[in-house]
């Protein structure tokens, strides 16, 4: 089914813009789809552990908007195309970058 942004669900996610593009090793399904499913980014969607410390993780991050940081976790490539970019990260801890 098409989009319709009059229609569609809002969906709200942390990002990372990051100075050089990332990739991982991928393997695509067919090669005509190597550029969508294995290709590079600069942005990466960031996952916060679950439990309680969620809720400290991300509000610390949220002093963080539009500054300069240094996140540490572990990455990951995308599973299925309907995640939002192709590489993710599993987040441990974020600082601000000094």
């Amino acid at each position: 089914m098409p989009s319709t942004k009059n229609q569609d669900v809002k969906i709200t996610y942390w990002a990372l813009e990051v100075p050089s593009e990332v990739t991982l090793p991928c393997t695509p399904d067919r090669p005509e789809l190597a550029d969508i499913q294995c290709g590079s980014t600069k942005s990466l969607r960031l996952f916060f552990k679950s439990g309680p410390e969620t809720r400290l993780m991300e509000s610390k991050a949220k002093t963080m908007i539009n500054r300069k940081v240094v996140v540490k976790g572990k990455l990951h490539r995308r599973a299925q195309m309907i995640d939002m970019t192709p590489v993710y990260m599993d987040v441990a801890d974020i600082d601000r970058k000094t």
